[in-house]
């Protein structure tokens, strides 16, 4: 059996993936999350961990970046993008089908382009989609 833990509350700054520094370590909960909150308005913008063991009880997290609205045909057309290429998750047969025949418009989103296609082996209607990027060049 492990022994007694004498401090398991911390309260640290991160970098990145690592610990930059450990701020305040105490055996009271109370006394960690008084340490946290002078560390969180003292280091406004700055990743603050409080931490029972492995576990983390409070955090402030990073700016996230707001979510980015998926590429439209016309955006891929004139990245060289000629078509869809298509796989059949019941079967598993693929093609590459081109935008005329998907019908798909230059404003529409990429990945609900079009109309929804089913595999002409199985029938099957799930089906999914990705740009068929073009080839490197041979040099």
């Amino acid at each position: 059996m492990g022994g007694k833990v004498d401090h398991p509350f911390k309260v640290e700054v991160w970098e990145g993936d690592r610990v930059a520094e450990t701020l305040a370590v105490a055996g009271s909960v109370v006394v960690a999350g008084a340490a946290y909150d002078a560390a969180v308005k003292e280091r406004p913008g700055r990743i603050v961990t409080l931490r029972h063991g492995a576990r983390v009880i409070r955090t402030t997290e990073a700016a996230k970046a707001p979510p980015t609205a998926p590429p439209t045909v016309g955006q891929l057309r004139a990245l060289g993008v000629v078509g869809a290429r298509l796989w059949c998750v019941g079967c598993g047969r693929h093609a590459v089908v081109s935008w005329i025949a998907l019908r798909a418009r230059d404003d529409e989103p990429f990945p609900s382009a079009g109309r929804r296609p089913a595999c002409t082996a199985c029938g099957g209607r799930q089906v999914q989609r990705m740009p068929d990027w073009p080839r490197p060049s041979s040099r």
